[in-house]
C-alpha cells in the first residue's frame, strides 16, 4: 500500500511521521507544489493519516475552504490539477483570514483610541478611517497581488 501526500502551498513543507512498532521519526521535504509517497502497510498508512488529520491533513477529495495545505490519497498519484486546486483553496482561505484580521485589527485600534481620549475627558467619535498598503520586500521584484485597503470603522 502507498499513501500520496501533496503540498499544496507555496512554501516547501517538513512532513514529519511515526510508524507503528518503530521508535524513531521519519522526515520527507516536500517542496511547494509537489508530493511525495510513503509505501506501508495498512496499519502505517492509518498511523500516518491518524497522525495529521488534527493539522488539517485531508484526503484530496475532500479539501475545505479552511485548507491547511496538505493533502493525500491512497495507491493514487495526486493529479497536479488537483494540487493547482488546493493551493489555490489555500490561498482563497489565507486572503479571507488576512482580511478578517485586519477588520479586526482596525476596530480595535478604534476602541483604543477612543479609551484614551474618553480617559483625557475628551469625546472620541467612533469612524475610524485607515489605510493599509503592503509594498514589496524586494523593491526590483514585482507584488503580485498589491493589497491597498481603505476602511472605515463604524458602530
Amino acid at each position: 500500500m502507498k499513501i500520496h501526500i501533496a503540498n499544496c502551498s507555496p512554501q516547501r513543507h517538513l512532513f514529519n511521521y511515526k510508524l507503528p512498532e518503530r521508535r524513531q521519526p521519519f522526515a520527507r521535504h516536500i517542496p511547494a507544489g509537489a508530493q511525495i509517497s510513503i509505501d506501508g502497510q495498512d496499519t502505517d498508512i492509518t498511523a500516518i493519516i491518524d497522525q495529521h488529520e488534527r493539522y488539517g491533513f485531508v484526503n484530496v477529495a475532500e479539501i475545505p475552504a479552511n485548507f491547511s495545505g496538505l493533502c493525500y490519497s491512497i495507491d493514487r498519484e495526486i493529479k497536479v490539477s488537483k494540487i493547482n486546486d488546493g493551493y489555490e483553496a489555500r490561498l482563497e482561505f489565507l486572503d479571507e483570514r488576512a482580511e478578517k484580521i485586519i477588520e479586526e485589527s482596525a476596530v480595535v485600534i478604534n476602541n483604543d483610541i477612543k479609551n484614551v481620549a474618553v480617559n483625557h475627558g475628551q469625546e472620541q467619535q467612533d469612524g475610524l478611517e485607515m489605510t493599509i498598503q503592503s509594498e514589496p520586500l524586494d523593491p526590483e521584484q514585482d507584488d503580485k497581488s498589491p493589497v491597498k485597503k481603505n476602511l472605515k470603522v463604524t458602530k
